[in-house]
């Protein structure tokens, strides 16, 4: 286990606590501001390798010697931001405690003499670090593929199976096994966990991490290159992407929260006037959202055409739906049952798409009609009714009447 120590002392600039990873802090930046969502996590402060400082309003930050940095755990539970300064060019200059570490990056354990031989053959034609790097991301990549889990017998050695077979496995086995090839080629480097952000809120415009979006990679120390660089080891079907944008509900529900983590901690923190100022956007884009269902909704009613007679319109609409009612029982019998999510349209095209149902196409066709009723302007009566039982009483009849191939078998 990492062992951690009180390490990380702030200075205080602009009236706020500045805790410097580096020799220096470049004059030209960038920032960042993280929002914990998740109690379970929040304890960690995760920042890209460039983070050259971190700004938050902790007295002191615990580093461990495998540099993973926490902050005091707060009694009252609540959620506190923090700001990474960041550098503008990839990688991150070594500062001297690691570079006075930096044979610590080099140790390996006992390995199978397969593995030594497979990193002396990988760096072969290598002659710089980067070129070793590169080596090994482009094995891994060409050789292997990505899956969720991964078998291996007993009584084996772990690394040597997996390079040698080849099986397909997950980020943290490419990510253990790059780091092992590299220290064995004269790379120091080490091993990193955190989360591949690629999902950005359209509502409020921040980057969305979440833990699916956990992953494992390398950073390799090479000098010519500037410092510590990343090492992608996994294939690229195995890096989280963005392959779903949530919701705009889940994304509404999710700015919510995140205000409602705004508030807790300026109230906390003694900027209340501060906070309702930046909730002025919020409330005005509330606003906004509201005068606009509002009157989409008034627009909706008056385009509906009420029948003078409403008696006869209810009871035809009821009529209506017991016989679409008397369909869906129909077609439950025969095996196929619309789920209440699913529309009545969306099951049309299912029924008219399968052709287990030999009177697919007259079925979907009852649903359409139905869904035309239902929904349009045209004013229902009986006789439209009486067509639609009509129908289906021939589509269901005209069934029990043949005899069920299903049985004749």
């Amino acid at each position: 286990a990492p062992r951690f120590e009180p390490s990380l002392e702030p200075y205080r600039s602009h009236g706020e606590n500045v805790f410097v990873l580096t020799d220096d802090v470049p004059r030209e930046q960038w920032s960042m501001v993280v929002w914990p969502m998740d109690s379970a996590t929040s304890k960690s402060l995760f920042l890209p390798l460039e983070a050259a400082a971190i700004i938050c309003d902790a007295d002191t930050l615990s580093m461990s010697d495998a540099r993973i940095i926490e902050r005091p755990e707060d009694e009252d539970g609540i959620l506190f931001s923090y700001k990474g300064v960041l550098r503008p060019t990839r990688g991150r200059p070594a500062n001297s405690d690691e570079l006075s570490a930096i044979e610590n990056f080099l140790q390996v354990p006992m390995v199978a003499e397969e593995v030594a031989a497979l990193a002396g053959e990988l760096s072969a034609n290598a002659n710089t670090d980067a070129q070793k790097i590169a080596a090994v991301e482009q094995f891994f990549h060409d050789n292997f593929q990505y899956q969720l889990g991964i078998r291996i017998p007993r009584n084996v050695d772990r690394l040597s199976y997996f390079l040698t077979e080849r099986p397909p496995a997950h980020c943290e086995y490419f990510a253990s096994a790059a780091a092992i090839l590299l220290r064995l080629m004269g790379v120091p480097t080490r091993y990193v966990t955190g989360f591949v952000i690629s999902e950005r809120s359209t509502i409020d415009g921040m980057w969305v991490a979440r833990r699916k979006d956990s992953h494992a990679w390398v950073e390799a120390y090479d000098p010519a290159q500037g410092g510590w660089v990343t090492v992608e080891a996994t294939p690229s079907e195995g890096v989280p992407h963005r392959d779903e944008q949530a919701g705009t509900w889940s994304q509404l529900l999710e700015a919510g929260r995140q205000i409602a983590i705004q508030v807790q901690q300026f109230v906390m923190g003694g900027g209340i006037w501060r906070f309702l100022y930046r909730l002025v956007p919020y409330l005005l884009l509330g606003l906004v959202a509201w005068l606009f269902l509002r009157a989409w909704n008034r627009y909706r009613f008056w385009r509906v055409q009420v029948p003078k007679d409403s008696d006869s319109l209810d009871e035809s609409l009821q009529r209506l739906r017991r016989e679409r009612k008397r369909m869906d029982r129909y077609l439950r019998r025969r095996g196929f049952r619309r789920p209440a999510e699913e529309t009545v349209l969306q099951f049309a095209d299912r029924l008219e798409r399968d052709a287990e149902l030999e009177e697919r196409r007259s079925a979907a066709s009852w649903y359409r009609r139905y869904s035309r009723l239902r929904y349009s302007m045209v004013p229902l009566n009986a006789e439209l009714v009486r067509e639609m039982q009509t129908a289906r009483q021939a589509l269901t009849h005209s069934r029990s009447s043949r005899p069920d191939s299903t049985d004749s078998r």
